[in-house]
């Protein structure tokens, strides 16, 4: 090999970060993807150079960013995840303002475009999308499969989470296509009530008539029931998840939505069902917090009482929608400790 550089990328690069070589347009030469942040952009690039026997330091094309500077962390060979015969896109993108993590699909071969065709995220803390690869096709399917890391997700004892994702057939590849968000085609809300013991209500708006399918899964990503599947109309509709006869715990729910242009995305919360121990302390806390936390001389009660009142005050559901109502970590603390068991 020759140790002489021949070609140079980039320019005043404040940061670099993923880094993938493969034939993404599919004409059976490898390509480059890679990432940087200039001096004049606050936002990550992912950048793709066409493979060519004259190998062109000037980008074909720059990749559609959601609006976050951790955009591109990783960049992956996702191999061919929706059967069209070319290899996929996957790009990490640990933390974002909707969700706190996300990995986009960009759908290979001669229409490969900027514009990302299918998603999927979490929205609690995680850092999901830190880590990621092309797994080859582990399901069986026929599909390729990647593996998510998601270094901070933290439950119980558990700490840390890599989650297997399969391929979809139904992701498709258009050289024209809307600039979409992974959001944009529903709003998914948190369960109300939650902590909850035995029911909760799940809601959301899909923001034109879309096929909709719910699901709910265990901590080891294994599926406990199917909520909706079924086409539904633009507007707001809501569910009711019932978890008798199951493990206390925390339990996942992840919306996915395919729009009429085959745009697919999802996105995933987490709710935590409360065991009749659990319950009854729960119902016996909010219960003093009632007659006596706005008396008090504790703050971290007096705080607790105050945003519980707005909860009992009929407007439940706003209260938990609003994230400027957000109990903090501090107060929770507080709050475990009263009720003498762990969050």
């Amino acid at each position: 090999m020759n140790k002489a550089i021949s070609k140079r990328l980039g320019g005043d690069a404040l940061t670099s970060a993923g880094l993938a070589c493969f034939d993404a347009n599919g004409d059976g030469i490898d390509d480059l993807l890679w990432t940087n942040q200039d001096s004049t952009e606050i936002r990550r690039n992912v950048w793709v150079h066409f493979g060519d026997v004259n190998f062109s330091t000037i980008p074909s094309m720059k990749l559609q960013n959601p609006g976050s500077v951790n955009f591109g962390n990783v960049i992956a060979d996702a191999g061919d995840m929706n059967g069209d015969g070319h290899s996929d896109v996957a790009v990490g993108v640990f933390s974002v303002t909707e969700v706190d993590g996300l990995v986009l699909i960009y759908g290979g071969g001669p229409d490969i475009d900027s514009n990302f065709d299918a998603g999927v995220g979490m929205d609690f803390d995680s850092n999901f999308g830190w880590s990621m690869s092309g797994l080859g096709d582990v399901t069986g399917d026929g599909l390729g499969d990647i593996i998510v890391g998601a270094p901070d997700y933290a439950f119980g004892e558990q700490k840390g989470y890599w989650g297997i994702f399969k391929g979809d057939s139904s992701i498709t590849v258009t050289s024209v296509r809307e600039n979409l968000l992974l959001p944009s085609l529903f709003t998914l809300y948190q369960a109300y009530p939650n902590p909850f013991n035995p029911t909760t209500t799940i809601e959301y708006d899909v923001k034109q008539r879309s096929f909709v399918t719910l699901r709910v899964y265990n901590t080891l990503g294994q599926e406990i029931r199917t909520l909706i599947n079924k086409e539904q109309d633009a507007g707001q509709h809501s569910i009711q998840f019932d978890g008798k006869g199951l493990s206390s715990g925390s339990y996942f729910y992840e919306i996915i939505v395919e729009g009429p242009d085959g745009t697919t995305t999802r996105q995933t919360k987490k709710m935590l069902l409360l065991s009749e121990r659990e319950k009854q302390a729960e119902d016996e806390y909010e219960r003093h917090l009632l007659t006596i936390g706005l008396a008090g001389d504790d703050a971290a009660l007096k705080e607790l009482a105050r945003l519980q009142f707005k909860r009992a005050d009929g407007r439940f559901k706003q209260f938990l929608m609003d994230p400027d109502n957000a109990i903090p970590d501090s107060l929770n603390r507080q709050r475990s400790i009263h009720l003498g068991f762990a969050r």
